[in-house]
């Protein structure tokens, strides 16, 4: 059996030859066997094919992601880098919607993956419709090209997944400022308009898994999760505004 037949069959309780393992190598792995800086790595290298490489140069198993290309015109954004220091680089980001404009910034490091400085979502009556804009991208110029494409390179190598999204928790919470702690209030303060956002969140994802299952050929789909468990925004929580996205 190839790496990702097993994969396949341990999904679906079927036999394998051997028990597959499946390390998460993810980016550290990967950069140095590259031998690249995680700045370089980010912006230079296909993520799909250095997982490639490196399940091969472990011989085992191995599963990764890749995603359709999402447009939205209605979004105009530009912006400006600065080098702090020898090994970290600041990206600064104006967004422009039909809505209303925000802000954002992001730092870069060569030893460790980037994370966000600024998000965008700051005042939560002004800033929804802006949200509203860049959260949902007309589903009908999906390009599922590059999700295909990835998925014929990595051939049998390992368990290629569509990327499809992540939990509404981490849906608003990753553009709003002041993260997970300020979700929660949000769900306290605003679950009327949330959950609006939520039902219309739950609708998008729907469409489209529905839209990536008649247009690609991948076995199978990924959500992702950041803050989406038990221990950071409780079970009631999580059963609110997470399960039926996930269900």
């Amino acid at each position: 059996m190839t790496p990702k037949q097993r994969m396949l069959n341990a999904y679906r309780g079927l036999p394998v030859d051997t028990v597959p393992v499946a390390p998460e190598f993810w980016v550290y792995y990967p950069a140095r066997l590259l031998g690249v800086d995680m700045i370089q790595f980010a912006r230079e290298v296909a993520f799909h094919l250095a997982l490639k490489q490196t399940f091969e140069a472990f011989s085992c198993e191995g599963w990764g992601i890749a995603s359709p290309a999402l447009s939205n015109p209605e979004v105009e954004v530009s912006g400006q880098e600065r080098w702090l220091d020898e090994r970290r680089l600041e990206t600064r980001s104006t967004i422009k919607t039909p809505a209303g404009t925000v802000t954002s910034a992001s730092l870069a490091d060569r030893d460790e993956p980037g994370w966000p400085l600024e998000r965008p979502i700051k005042d939560f009556a002004r800033d929804l419709p802006v949200f509203e804009i860049l959260g949902f991208p007309d589903l009908d110029l999906m390009d599922p090209t590059p999700l295909t494409q990835a998925w014929e390179e990595v051939g049998e190598s390992y368990l290629l997944e569509g990327f499809l999204g992540v939990p509404f928790t981490d849906f608003w919470g990753g553009s709003r400022e002041g993260g997970l702690e300020q979700t929660i209030y949000d769900f306290v303060e605003h679950e009327a308009e949330l959950a609006r956002l939520h039902g219309r969140y739950v609708e998008y994802m729907v469409e489209k898994t529905r839209r990536l299952c008649e247009q690609t050929p991948v076995e199978s789909f990924f959500i992702g999760c950041s803050w989406s468990c038990n221990s950071l925004i409780s079970p009631r929580m999580w059963r609110r505004w997470d399960k039926p996205v996930i269900a």
